[in-house]
């Protein structure tokens, strides 16, 4: 592949007052050696010195603006209307994309043109450790995927032209909206436009100010949200399993949804099962027992065995964290990065 027959790559990187590791993240890019790539930053409103960084790179940058927004998913969609590369993706401003990603990501869409997404490892890290590099995780069964499938956002590159066809970031959400946004792509595409490819892509930093770390229930209760509007888009009762009806999304949030080959019963169930396991309140025996109750207003052919292990998984993740503060520090030691290996 020649220069001239190199993809342009388009990263948007949004920010807000990530002055501490925003140069990093540029100098992964600059450093890529590729000579067909667009930066383009939104940054929103940083109150520290992330401006003066920004400013300092300005001339390799193909765009940059700093004023308030209304969160991360607002940022990314202001960045993609600047795009006109032919493969797009987005990295946090205290993310680092590893070397050599660009030329490895040309390559894969160039071996594999049917593909609209292609997808390498990615490695979390955080006080001078870095875990085992990871990769996004898709199952056999499309219903496993949607409840337990994981992502690697920055290591996943997507045509542009295809992530247009599917809209723009749903700003509604604040920490699920890529998920919401790989619902779509299946939902459209389906998972075989997604191409798998060897090598680490970027680095994912934890560290204590970071969503991933701090605030790991609300994504939680995002996917909650995103689940109970598939459920209710194929006509059934989206049972709400964790008291989060005061968030504004909540009722704000429905599309109407169409997976080829779903199969209701064991979307709804994988999905009870999963939300019921998280559940971050302290759970009393008549809470067990009123959720799980609330499962036969399914009909009979929406129930199958999981509904009936529902209060025990309860009781077990009861006995793991009795309260949600437990809970809630569990999962911080669990991400933090002096816990890392």
């Amino acid at each position: 592949m020649t220069q001239h027959d190199l993809p342009k790559i388009s990263i948007v990187i949004p920010n807000l007052n990530g002055g501490d590791f925003i140069e990093e993240a540029l100098l992964s890019i600059l450093e890529q050696g590729y000579p067909r790539s667009e930066i383009i930053i939104i940054d929103g409103g940083s109150t520290d010195h992330s401006v003066e960084i920004i400013k300092k790179y300005e001339p390799q940058l193909k765009y940059w603006v700093s004023e308030p927004d209304r969160g991360q998913a607002h940022a990314i969609n202001k960045g993609l209307r600047h795009a006109i590369g032919e493969l797009f993706d987005w990295t946090n401003s205290d993310d680092r994309i590893a070397p050599g990603t660009f030329w490895k990501v040309a390559k894969a869409f160039e071996e594999y043109p049917e593909a609209y997404a292609v997808c390498g490892y990615m490695t979390y890290f955080g006080g001078g450790h870095y875990q085992k590099p990871v990769r996004m995780t898709v199952f056999d069964k499309l219903e496993k995927t949607l409840v337990y499938g994981s992502l690697s956002g920055p290591s996943m590159y997507f045509r542009l032209n295809k992530f247009r066809e599917l809209g723009e970031l749903d700003e509604r959400l604040h920490y699920c909206f890529d998920l919401e946004f790989w619902y779509r792509f299946i939902e459209k595409y389906g998972v075989g436009r997604l191409q798998f490819i060897d090598g680490n892509l970027s680095f994912f930093r934890l560290h204590p100010d970071s969503k991933t770390v701090g605030q790991l229930i609300k994504f939680g209760e995002e996917q909650y949200i995103i689940h109970r509007s598939v459920i209710q888009s194929f006509g059934q009762i989206a049972v709400p399993l964790i008291p989060i009806e005061s968030l504004n999304i909540t009722s704000a949030y429905q599309r109407d949804w169409d997976f080829p080959n779903l199969n209701p019963t064991s979307f709804v169930a994988l999905a009870m099962q999963q939300h019921l396991e998280r559940m971050h309140v302290c759970l009393s025996f008549l809470s067990i027992l009123k959720w799980f109750l609330i499962s036969f207003k399914l009909s009979p052919l929406q129930r199958n065995w999981r509904f009936y292990l529902l209060p025990l998984r309860a009781i077990r993740w009861k006995i793991i964290t009795s309260s949600f503060v437990a809970k809630q520090e569990k999962l911080r030691r669990m991400f933090s990065p002096f816990h890392l290996t």
